[in-house]
């Protein structure tokens, strides 16, 4: 069984052939866009994009390969080779197929605060359903992206509001991705790119274990150990209050209380050691 099987196998021929268009560059200048009087602007860069589509086009429809509506049913003898499948497709193709894809790139430019701008750019797949024949198009257009260059201006990150009550997350993004995620370039921070899905590293939470309290050495020499405990608290307690002065002016009400309590927290075994402190100069 094993050998009729090995005899009739053969390899797959390639059926999709990917394309792409290249150096596909659009510039646009905010002023030219943005009307300050309506407080709105937007483009859609269709006079740029239309040649890079229809030469693409072109480019699909002028390769040899190029599918053609096939109604009849397709044997294995029509695969046993290239020259089998480009004789079946040869003889039995009807209509020529052409391309019904499309795309648009739009810049939506609103106000923001603090005298900033707002822009939106997205890239939309536009192409159209593909009516009677769609059975026999595929309109998805694949490792889709966008690279954004600002000359001249600098970006402002976006803040979340959502965590803007939490000291313990940096509440802004270099920007807000649609169905995408969005970097900075790590060697150009005048450059955004979106990615494929989002990325989130979550680091590894460890447990702080250089305050050690040996409970043998506790036995042997309670007063000294206890000492030594103490000691490493009032450090700890005195990074926590230096970390708090500097990150307080940053941060929103709620999340300065935030701050202050979980610091507190530090002296509930001990609140003795808070008393002392809050009576230092």
């Amino acid at each position: 069984m094993a050998t009729s099987l090995e005899s009739w196998s053969v390899d797959v021929l390639p059926v999709y052939s990917k394309k792409r268009i290249n150096n596909l560059r659009l510039k646009a200048k905010l002023r030219d866009i943005y009307n300050a009087e309506r407080h709105y602007g937007m483009t859609d860069f269709r006079s740029a994009l239309d040649p890079y589509i229809d030469a693409l086009g072109e480019e699909v429809q002028g390769d040899p390969r190029f599918y053609h509506v096939i109604r009849e049913k397709c044997h294995a003898v029509d695969l046993r080779d290239e020259a089998a499948w480009e004789n079946f497709t040869r003889t039995r193709s009807e209509e020529f197929m052409r391309p019904i894809w499309n795309f648009a790139v739009n810049c939506e430019i609103r106000p923001h605060i603090a005298g900033l701008l707002r822009a939106s750019v997205r890239f939309t797949n536009t192409s159209s359903a593909g009516g009677a024949t769609r059975e026999y198009r595929i309109n998805t257009i694949f490792n889709s992206g966008l690279e954004l260059r600002l000359d001249g201006a600098t970006y402002s990150p976006v803040t979340m509001e959502y965590f803007a009550d939490d000291y313990k997350y940096d509440c802004t993004q270099p920007a807000i991705g649609h169905n995408c995620g969005v970097e900075v370039d790590p060697h150009d921070a005048a450059v955004l790119r979106t990615t494929h899905l989002p990325v989130y590293r979550q680091y590894r939470l460890r447990t702080r274990d250089h305050v050690k309290a040996n409970l043998d050495e506790l036995i042997q020499d309670p007063v000294n150990v206890l000492t030594e405990i103490r000691q490493d608290m009032e450090r700890e307690l005195d990074e926590w209050e230096t970390y708090g002065r500097e990150l307080s002016p940053q941060l929103a009400p709620k999340a300065q209380a935030q701050l202050a309590e979980e610091i507190g927290w530090i002296c509930q075994g001990d609140p003795s050691l808070c008393q002392r402190h809050s009576a230092d100069p």
